[in-house]
């Protein structure tokens, strides 16, 4: 008489790890459902999609149901749609949970997390409306800085002046902060660097501008300058 590789009592159903991961543009994902070893009968369990911090319906697209696994197969995956977006954010997950084994037992392996891996790149930041001038009677020049799109992240640097060849507290007053673009925003943003008007015949001079210290974000340019033209007679 040949022999089988079926068991005589009921196998274990479990994913076969607890955890994977793939990028955003690897679709369908794909998680693994096996048994512990072949079974004569089929073998159906449930799975129910649990909170993640991915978003269903918008970053992936799967409901919850139940899986086969045919007579004499030793497992099955369950697939599901990733969605392949332009913005750069966080690693998002998945998580899914089997219950409800029929002709079989549950295995150790009941949860599975799966992590959507992002693949875009950060948004570019730059200064807009080079080169700066003012004549020194204005008494302040705006500085536009602008995103190049959307980010799922919020956004900041840091942006200072310093001197050239125009003296702090004689010729503007130094500025510094921090702009930031919250998850989303895409409006440029603006700071105001005050301009003294000192009443003296001087050739024209500069401020430097410096930004720094991105956070999920790339500087296209981070110094440039501020040329104050002379009003005196």
């Amino acid at each position: 008489r040949t022999s089988t590789n079926f068991t005589t009592g009921k196998p274990t159903v479990q994913f076969t790890a607890t955890n994977s991961s793939g990028s955003e543009t690897s679709t369908p994902a794909i998680i693994q459902v096996t048994l512990s070893v072949t079974s004569a009968v089929d073998v159906t369990v449930n799975y129910t999609v649990e909170a993640g911090t991915a978003s269903n319906g918008l970053d992936y697209a799967l409901t919850n149901g139940v899986i086969t696994i045919p007579a004499g197969e030793i497992g099955v995956g369950i697939g599901f749609s990733v969605t392949n977006d332009l913005l750069d954010e966080y690693d998002k997950t998945v998580n899914l949970l089997l219950s409800n084994p029929v002709s079989a037992l549950l295995g150790a392996n009941t949860n599975h997390t799966y992590t959507i891996l992002d693949d875009d790149d950060p948004p570019v930041i730059t200064y807009s409306g080079e080169p700066y001038a003012v004549d020194e009677s204005m008494g302040s020049r705006t500085i536009t800085i602008t995103i190049s799109g959307a980010s799922g992240k919020d956004v900041s640097l840091d942006y200072a002046t310093s001197d050239g060849t125009a003296t702090n507290d004689v010729d503007y007053t130094n500025t510094f902060g921090t702009l930031t673009w919250t998850s989303g925003e895409t409006a440029p943003k603006t700071f105001v660097v005050p301009i003294i008007d000192d009443g003296l015949l001087q050739p024209q001079h500069t401020v430097n501008l410096t930004l720094s210290n991105a956070v999920d974000c790339t500087l296209g340019e981070t110094n440039t300058v501020i040329m104050i033209v002379d009003n005196d007679d």
